[in-house]
């Protein structure tokens, strides 16, 4: 009932003001009389006589002759009617024309009756819908298998690599070896199975392994972050709050699910931490629009300085964590070289890391295929005083 009143209230006092609007355009406006014409055209033609008679000289009959054309000209300007005037009516028109237009505008796309949605109730919504969405299984049934040609005799020492591993479950190096070799050939699912499996004896001192599984469940489905990769993320930021990896996936899922807010606190700090990251650029691409979303004044960091050792105390610390952490992850994801994990060893040591720098040990041992390479890093390891 009360909504009823309020539409027939409403809908009248629009009415009555788009009447009121529309009278004050279609009024025709009085004409303006210049009665003082008729009469300077007769002083004209007196004027024109009183010459003819030799009443008034030439010289005199100019002079009256101007000021009399004066006169009639202001008159006949002021029986017109002024530009302004014109423009002042078509801009009532147009206020006339949204008026009437504007309540049944508003029924076809509006939303009469529906209560306002405060803050809380729209990120209870949307929270809901995202705990709705695909689970990691679904989503990888219906992901597209991974397209990549594999060599025959690779293909045959990765199935070996399984053998081994089934038949020693608990080989640590084992299992790093075959994650890493799974995810070369774009079987991120028994990547991640085997990822999961490390992580279960006990091998993760700093969240980098719970990063590394959430992106192998992220790539195995496909690029979506399903709520147990979810969970995984979280587990790894609750271990290390500035693990990169972790970071940046929770920031795009957030970003995805309609939660700028949280997308631009993770994808901002993930800029800070991690300097060197293949998805840094990416990254700057779409912060300020998720910026502009979350009502954040967002100013693009600068560039890292070459020149650590010029920066702040505290600023020093954040810089050299930070290119540490994107250096692990890459190697973790995308391996690399000998001297590269001999470079994370030594970083985690100047650190205070001892454990981590054997765990890099320990994994860039795995991924080693020569006895040189290994050799490398066992020196690397005795030089640091850690083994």
């Amino acid at each position: 009932m009360q909504m009823m009143v309020f539409w027939a209230a409403a809908g009248g006092m629009t009415a009555l003001g788009a009447a009121a609007l529309a009278r004050a355009v279609l009024r025709r406006p009085r004409p303006h009389t210049a009665p003082d014409l008729d009469v300077y055209r007769q002083q004209l033609a007196e004027l024109d006589r009183d010459v003819a008679r030799a009443a008034v000289s030439a010289e005199d009959a100019d002079r009256l002759r101007v000021e009399i054309s004066r006169r009639m000209l202001e008159a006949d300007r002021a029986a017109r009617p002024s530009s302004t005037a014109l423009g002042r009516g078509w801009g009532i028109a147009g206020v006339a024309a949204l008026t009437a237009l504007a309540l049944p505008l508003y029924l076809h796309l509006g939303a009469p009756g529906y209560p306002d949605l405060g803050l809380a109730d729209r990120v209870e919504r949307i929270e809901a819908s995202r705990a709705d969405r695909p689970s990691q299984a679904e989503a990888e049934r219906t992901a597209p298998p991974a397209d990549r040609p594999v060599d025959p005799p690779y293909a045959g020492l990765v199935q070996q690599l399984r053998d081994a591993v089934a038949a020693r479950p608990d080989d640590i190096a084992g299992l790093r070896l075959l994650v890493r070799n799974e995810a070369a050939l774009g079987n991120y699912a028994a990547a991640a199975t085997a990822q999961r499996h490390l992580i279960s004896l006990g091998s993760d001192t700093d969240g980098d392994q719970l990063g590394t599984l959430g992106e192998l469940m992220v790539r195995a489905a496909g690029g979506y972050v399903s709520p147990e990769a979810e969970s995984v993320l979280r587990q790894g930021l609750s271990r290390n709050p500035d693990q990169p990896t972790a970071l940046y996936l929770m920031g795009m899922t957030m970003a995805q699910g309609g939660r700028p807010d949280l997308a631009y606190r993770y994808l901002n700090h993930a800029l800070r931490v991690a300097p060197d990251a293949a998805w840094r650029t990416d990254v700057l691409a779409i912060m300020p629009d998720i910026a502009m979303r979350a009502g954040v004044a967002w100013t693009p960091p600068e560039a890292a300085p070459t020149d650590i050792a010029a920066l702040p105390p505290e600023d020093q610390a954040r810089a050299v964590q930070g290119m540490v952490d994107g250096l692990a992850a890459r190697l973790n994801s995308d391996g690399g070289d000998a001297e590269e994990w001999m470079r994370l060893m030594r970083a985690y040591a100047v650190l205070g890391r001892p454990d981590a720098a054997r765990d890099a040990w320990q994994r860039g041992r795995a991924a080693m295929t020569t006895d040189d390479d290994r050799a490398a890093l066992d020196a690397a390891l005795a030089e640091l005083g850690l083994e």
